[in-house]
């Protein structure tokens, strides 16, 4: 825009210093003669206008035709780099119309987007045409892959990258990288090319098949934005041998090698330790980064796919056998189910037998246990009786020890002499008394000596009756 309205002020420029040659010479040839006839109605006002806004027309051409020097169009997606004749330098990021007096402006891609192109056909994109490649700014062939396990092959990434924002830090890098061109041919795509190698010596092409393409994806990406991790590698060999037979020595049949690789953390903040590459020390952001995808080399490809037909091979006999196992199983399963229903037949008729023997059983045990418990409360009754008689004799020996008190001596002397009284009273004394008159004194002393003595027993007997 600014280049055409210098070329319109340039020309506007010119137009008026070739008037100040001619304005003479086109006057004189338009102007009438002394008798007034010759010239054309009307030119002489062009020029005369013309000579009155000299100045003005003379001045803002020269504005236009400076104006590409003056100003320029900042376009959304780029920043500019500004070198002014004193040597200042300064940068733009922002869109819209600029004020730069003659100073040297750079143009820089705020995204540089960088593509592998695949050299097979069969392998292209659709992205791989000719109107999708003129939008790039770095174009470069697929990448060339070492896995761990030695499986070569190549890569087709995609990846975008986006420059500093920051004035002072865009200045150094624009110093630095001078122009866009140098910055993606020398600097990002070999650091491409060299953090894809180092992340294909971290995977084997085996792991990346069965699953990690993702974990390769963000491995891949983490060092083109940080820098290639410090990794240890590691080696193991297994050794497979043939099968077992009779006699014999066993044989190897097969050394297999696996390699694992571990990252070096860092003691102090236990984060892995990275080197860092060119992109991560200039500011650079990785924006976007689509690993396309990875092609094995064909020689392994061949290998697999006889690989995957001979597992196809033995899942399928596996299939079977597991098949002819199932059936087997399920010809056991009717036997025992067959059995066990005449198990459960033979143990039904088993127990209605047996129901009348036990309860029969029960019935002799309730009547055990009945008895038992009617032992058990009569020799918890006697048990009881045997204690109270021994309490009360015990009593009664305590009583005897400790003696009767005068009011019981008196009631006891007065119902002894009650009895004896009443006992005496009802004695049947012999008919025939030996007195003095009748026959002298010996009878009357026998008959007394009598009553004494059946006094005295009776008298020991109502004690012994009432203590």
């Amino acid at each position: 825009m600014f280049s055409l309205i210098s070329t319109i002020g340039l020309v506007l420029l010119l137009g008026l210093l070739a008037f100040l040659f001619i304005r003479d010479r086109i006057t004189e040839a338009v102007a009438p003669d002394q008798e007034g006839r010759g010239g054309k109605p009307g030119s002489p006002s062009i020029f005369v206008a013309v000579k009155k806004y000299y100045f003005w027309l003379l001045g803002i051409s020269i504005f236009m035709s400076l104006t590409s020097w003056l100003f320029f169009y900042s376009y959304a997606g780029y920043q500019y780099f500004l070198v002014y004749p004193n040597g200042t330098k300064s940068a733009v990021t922002t869109e819209g119309i600029k004020f730069a007096p003659f100073a040297s402006v750079q143009e820089w891609n705020k995204n540089i987007d960088i593509k592998t192109v695949a050299k097979n056909p069969e392998h292209a994109t659709d992205f791989n045409s000719e109107e999708g490649i003129s939008e790039l700014e770095g174009i470069m062939n697929p990448i060339d892959l070492r896995f761990i396990d030695q499986v070569t092959g190549t890569m087709n990434v995609t990846t975008r990258f986006e420059i500093p924002v920051d004035h002072e830090q865009f200045i150094k890098f624009a110093v630095k990288y001078r122009n866009i061109t140098n910055l993606v041919h020398n600097t990002l795509i070999p650091t491409i090319s060299e953090q894809a190698k180092n992340t294909g010596f971290m995977f084997s092409a085996q792991d990346y098949i069965s699953g990690a393409a993702q974990s390769f994806k963000q491995t891949f990406e983490e060092q083109l934005e940080n820098g290639a991790y410090v990794v240890l590698k590691e080696e193991r060999r297994d050794t497979i041998y043939e099968e077992i037979v009779q006699k014999g020595p066993r044989h190897i049949k097969e050394v297999q090698t696996s390699y694992t690789v571990q990252k070096v953390m860092d003691p102090k903040t236990h984060k892995p330790l990275v080197v860092p590459n060119e992109i991560s020390l200039s500011g650079i952001k990785v924006s976007q980064v689509i690993v396309d995808n990875v092609i094995p080399d064909p020689e392994y490809q061949a290998r697999l796919k006889e690989q995957k037909s001979e597992s196809a091979k033995r899942q399928l006999e596996q299939q079977k056998i597991a098949t002819a196992k199932i059936a087997q199983l399920r010809v056991v399963a009717e036997g025992e189910q067959r059995k066990a229903e005449e198990r459960v037949t033979q143990e039904v008729e088993q127990v209605k037998t047996l129901i009348p023997f036990e309860t029969e059983r029960e019935k002799e045990k309730a009547k055990l246990a009945a008895a038992q418990i009617a032992r058990d409360r009569a020799a918890i009754e006697a048990q009881t009786l045997l204690i109270m008689q021994r309490a009360q004799a015990d009593a009664n020996k305590l009583k005897v020890l400790a003696g009767l008190t005068p009011q019981e001596r008196a009631y006891w002397k007065y119902r002894s002499d009650s009895v004896i009284s009443a006992n005496l009273s009802k004695i049947q004394w012999p008919g025939v008394y030996f007195d003095g008159a009748s026959g002298g004194k010996s009878a009357g002393m026998i008959e007394s000596l009598i009553g004494a003595e059946m006094a005295k027993q009776m008298l020991n007997r109502a004690r012994d009756t009432n203590p």
